[in-house]
């Protein structure tokens, strides 16, 4: 799983807030891999995966902490990231 961490400011809220943002990237493919093979040599036994479109939909879960800590308290003392690897979902 990739992860990115980012920082905005929110009209709603009138000050800059954390993100942190969990992104599935074991399971699809970003390459066509039959492509590459064509125009490239490309060895090593690699086991086919889905390959990612524009446009995929993703699942998403939104997760809030209370106040008193920051956005990566929710992968610091829980196993989210655990529990959703494997099933391609945005945290």
């Amino acid at each position: 799983m990739g992860m990115i961490r980012f920082n905005y400011r929110s009209q709603a809220l009138g000050y800059y807030v954390d993100i942190s943002i969990t992104i599935p990237t074991d399971g699809f493919s970003y390459c066509d891999m039959e492509s590459s093979r064509r125009h490239h040599r490309i060895s090593g036994a690699q086991t086919e995966m889905p390959i990612y479109k524009p446009g995929m939909k993703f699942q998403t879960i939104y997760l809030m902490h209370g106040g008193g800590d920051d956005d990566s308290l929710v992968f610091r003392y829980t196993n989210a990231e655990r529990y959703v690897y494997g099933m391609n979902i945005f945290v």
